[in-house]
């Protein structure tokens, strides 16, 4: 996500951009502000935020196309 700070027009905002890396086992994201001349200072972390990711996949669907329910 990015955002432009109200009271400055240089400066933009980063958090959590995506760094693209080649390999496609972990994923990289930093923090930080842009420039408008192009310039980064950012803290990057990475990890493979498997956890993350199941929590934020989408709901199978079922042959119907609907959200099965929870079992108790």
């Amino acid at each position: 996500m990015r955002f432009k700070l109200p009271f400055n027009n240089r400066v933009h905002v980063r958090l959590f951009e995506r760094v693209e890396t080649t390999d496609a086992q972990y994923d990289i994201v930093d923090c930080g502000l842009e420039y408008k001349d192009g310039s980064i200072d950012s803290l990057a972390m990475g990890g493979s935020f498997s956890s993350l990711k199941k929590w934020t996949a989408p709901s199978p669907k079922d042959s119907n196309g609907d959200t099965p329910a929870s079992k108790s």
